[in-house]
């Protein structure tokens, strides 16, 4: 379950989708096809990096140089791909663009920075919010689990919480940037 919520895996599904997106509404063989010159494709370090450190993190694993080199084709594979859908205009299609901005409400989450709570912070969390725990209390045995047996529970469920305050706090910030017309109720 926390491979859903790795930005990885939503890369990866997000280039799947796209690539079965551009098969089935794709050019057919025999229409005729556009050849744009080619446009380079950078694979960094800071590029490669990143996406072994979310490796890492997801798997503990250290990161081999095969598996570097693996990282760097997948990666210029996705955004050949990308680039491909955007010239096929999908990303105009509803899957696509509800894939597209799931993958950046997801990435501006994992770009906030929560403070670490002490202690008193999250036994204060516990107490106020005992409804985000009801599924601790079949694991409490009746409450014979003391605070510091589920203080990393407390901790992830604070943190997750702290988080989409946040994004709630960024999506009214995103919205407020734009000029929304809402026509949909005039006649």
């Amino acid at each position: 379950m926390k491979l859903l919520k790795e930005p990885l895996f939503h890369f990866i599904a997000a280039g799947s989708l796209l690539f079965v997106l551009s098969y089935a509404f794709g050019k057919k063989e025999n229409e005729p096809t556009t050849v744009e010159p080619s446009v380079n494709i950078v694979v960094d370090k800071a590029t490669v990096h990143k996406i072994a450190e979310q490796y890492t993190q997801l798997t503990g694993m250290p990161v081999s140089d095969g598996l570097l080199d693996s990282f760097a084709t997948n990666y210029a594979y996705e955004e050949v791909l990308y680039r491909e859908a955007l010239k096929a205009g999908l990303d105009k299609s509803d899957a696509t663009r509800t894939a597209m901005a799931a993958q950046m409400n997801t990435a501006l989450k994992d770009m906030m920075h929560i403070p670490e709570p002490d202690s008193l912070q999250l036994k204060a969390f516990y107490a106020q919010h005992p409804e985000k725990f009801t599924f601790l209390m079949s694991r409490e045995e009746a409450g014979k689990l003391g605070f510091q047996e589920i203080a990393a529970i407390v901790k992830d469920v604070y943190m997750t919480w702290q988080k989409e305050l946040l994004a709630e706090q960024k999506k009214k910030q995103l919205l407020q940037q734009y000029q929304i017309q809402y026509l949909y109720k005039q006649p």
